[in-house]
C-alpha cells in the first residue's frame, strides 16, 4: 500500500489531514527505494521499526486538527495494514535463508559516534543474532542517518563503514537478496482493499 493511502487511513483514525502522517509512512517505506519488493520490509515493518520511528519523530506530534498522536502508533498502524499484525524483528531475521555478506572487520562498541546508535539499533533487540548487526550497515542505513542527523553526520557514517569494509559501503539489496519471499511477508489483500475505501 502506498504511503498516501496509509496516511488517509491515519486521518480516519486520528483526524487531521494526510500531510500530518505521510512523512511517517514515507519513512516506513523508504527502503522500497533500495529493494522494490516485500523484502524491503525487513528494514522497518516490525516492532523495532516502530520504535525507530519514535526515535526519529519523537513520542508525540500534533496534527492539523490540534490532536496529539503517537508516531509509534502510526507506525504500528502501518504494519497492521500491511501484515495484519506487528511482526517482531526476529521474525524478519528468520526470513534470511542465505548468509548475507559480512563486513570485513568486526564491529565493536564504538558508541561515541552520533550515528552509531542508529546503525546499531537492531542489536538492542537481537544482540545475539548473527545478521542483526549488518541490517543497517549499508546504503539504507546511511539514508536513515542522513534523515535523522543530516548530511555531515551521514558522511562520517559512510567513512566509518568504508573503514570497516575495505573502502566499500554495502548495498541493502545484498541482504534482501538473501531472503526468500514467504507468505507471511505479503500483505493481506482483502484488508488492503478495505482500507482504500
Amino acid at each position: 500500500m502506498k504511503p498516501i493511502l496509509h496516511a488517509k487511513s491515519s486521518v480516519r483514525k486520528w483526524g487531521g489531514e494526510p500531510e500530518d502522517y505521510v512523512m511517517i509512512h514515507d519513512y516506513m517505506d523508504y527502503s522500497k527505494a533500495f529493494w522494490p519488493d516485500v523484502r524491503h520490509r525487513i528494514a522497518m515493518h516490525h516492532s523495532l521499526g516502530c520504535w525507530m520511528v519514535e526515535d526519529r519523530f519523537g513520542h508525540e506530534l500534533i496534527n492539523s486538527s490540534g490532536k496529539r498522536f503517537s508516531p509509534r502508533d502510526v507506525a504500528e498502524q502501518h504494519c497492521l495494514e500491511d501484515h495484519g499484525t506487528i511482526l517482531t524483528f526476529r521474525r524478519w531475521l528468520q526470513g534470511i535463508t542465505a548468509k548475507p555478506p559480512a563486513l570485513a572487520q568486526e564491529i565493536k562498541d564504538e558508541g561515541r559516534e552520533s550515528f552509531f546508535k542508529i546503525l546499531m539499533r537492531p542489536l538492542d533487540f537481537e544482540p545475539d543474532h548473527p545478521y542483526a548487526a549488518i541490517l543497517l550497515l549499508n546504503d539504507y542505513g546511511i539514508w536513515l542517518v542522513r534523515e535523522s542527523l543530516g548530511d555531515q553526520v551521514a558522511h562520517e557514517a559512510v567513512e566509518w563503514i568504508r573503514g570497516k569494509n575495505e573502502g566499500v559501503v554495502p548495498a541493502f539489496e545484498d541482504i534482501a537478496k538473501c531472503m526468500t519471499i514467504q507468505g507471511w511477508m505479503s500483505p493481506p489483500k482483502t484488508r488492503e482493499r478495505d482500507l482504500t475505501r
